[in-house]
């Protein structure tokens, strides 16, 4: 009996690379719609779990997003998640007219030649400028609402701005360009920032605590150099960057009291009181 040659099969078909990439994009919408909810939660929760919980989640994030995901110290008792989106390369005051949009905005605009969203940005953002009329009108709308609970995060000089014209790929210039506030403009977003968008809304600490080394107690005063300092960085594969802090203290401002998290290389999480 001839028995039918047996092919080894390697990689996968173009059906089963769309179903995975459909499984993957209905968990990271899953993921990202809850973080809000989950993060308030952590919020209630004691200091150090809340955090430590935040930070594990930020590291979960950049795993199912396929994008670097910051743990972001912003004050004495605050803290956010950001992703991650660039490096600022230039910036004006003046017009310019998003793909869609239908009109021009003046604003004050920063860009980025390498954004890291780039990859998305510019597909839709040409897919749009391929369209006509309404269809381009609705389907930028539709592109601007997904920035509506987003704020962008100058991650460089720790200035937070509201997004007036969310982020497009401009084939005039090749580069993505974002419209963000006067004062924000005027405060950080300078060329060489790093900037991302949150996440999450800013969490507090419970209150009496606070992020030791951020916060003098006996002066009252911030310290703007460790604020800058005091991230987590989580890349696409969970692993932590070189740049990150990798230890954070979170005592009560009275006592001194509190517990100390560690972070290693492969981003795992562990918590040690002090006393």
């Amino acid at each position: 009996m001839i028995l039918p040659h047996s092919h080894n099969r390697e990689g996968f078909t173009l059906l089963e690379l769309i179903a995975v990439i459909g499984i993957i994009a209905i968990m990271s919408v899953f993921v990202v719609g809850g973080f809000n909810g989950i993060l308030k939660a952590f919020g209630n929760s004691s200091g150090s779990d809340g955090v430590r919980r935040a930070i594990m989640l930020a590291r979960q994030q950049a795993c199912v997003d396929g994008h670097e995901i910051s743990f972001q110290v912003t004050g004495y008792n605050t803290y956010i998640l950001v992703r991650r989106a660039g490096t600022v390369t230039g910036r004006f005051s003046g017009r310019k007219e998003p793909i869609g949009s239908g009109s021009p905005i003046t604003a004050k605009w920063i860009s980025d030649d390498y954004a890291n969203l780039d990859e998305s940005l510019s597909g839709l953002t040409k897919e749009i400028g391929n369209l006509s009329g309404s269809d381009k009108q609705s389907v930028w709308k539709d592109y601007v609402q997904r920035f509506a609970d987003m704020r962008v995060y100058d991650m460089t000089d720790h200035v937070f701005s509201s997004i007036l014209c969310p982020q497009f790929y401009d084939a005039n210039d090749d580069t993505c360009s974002l419209a963000i506030e006067d004062n924000a403009y005027t405060r950080g977003f300078k060329v060489g920032s790093v900037y991302g968008y949150t996440i999450s809304p800013e969490q507090s600490l419970p209150k009496g605590l606070v992020f030791d080394g951020v916060f003098n107690a006996s002066t009252g005063a911030l310290n703007e150099d460790a604020i800058r300092k005091a991230y987590v960085l989580f890349l696409p594969d969970g692993s932590l960057d070189s740049s990150s802090q990798t230890t954070f203290k979170i005592v009560d401002a009275t006592t001194g009291r509190g517990f100390e998290i560690k972070i290693n290389s492969q981003g795992q999480v562990s918590t040690t009181s002090i006393q």
